[in-house]
């Protein structure tokens, strides 16, 4: 706006000038404080992911470990498959003074003392048991 093609008087023209400088400057001023706030969260998110990432590599080595640990157990397991409580009589050899064979009553105490079911016959002391075997 110059003075020569302008009705405006001077007075007004700084007006309006001084004014649009003001706004600009505002304008300018919430720009730079936005980018302060997004370059903090920039910082933020960056912290947070570095640390997430190093929780995951942690969490990702246990599970290596563990992992380990669980096939020595398995390897250990297989060795000691052939425990005495496992063991089954192919034939079903009759008990004396019993209804049920030798394979069933095995079973039966198998399921009584590993998996903790109850019979009727369960309930008597072990030596009554162990006597009628």
């Amino acid at each position: 706006m110059s003075q020569e093609k302008s009705r405006m008087p001077v007075s007004r023209q700084i007006r309006y000038l001084r004014g649009s400088r003001d706004n600009w400057k505002q304008n300018s001023a919430k720009k730079q404080q936005k980018i302060r706030q997004y370059e903090q969260t920039i910082r933020s998110v960056k912290i947070s992911r570095d640390n997430w990432k190093t929780r995951a590599k942690e969490a990702e080595q246990r599970v290596k470990e563990l992992e380990k640990k669980l096939e020595k157990q398995e390897k250990k397991s297989q060795l000691s498959d052939s425990k005495p409580s496992e063991i089954v009589i192919e034939n079903s050899t009759p008990v004396s003074g019993h209804y049920y064979n030798l394979q069933t009553i095995q079973v039966c105490l198998k399921q009584v003392l590993e998996v903790g079911n109850s019979y009727p016959w369960s309930c008597q002391d072990d030596e009554n048991i162990c006597s009628k075997l």
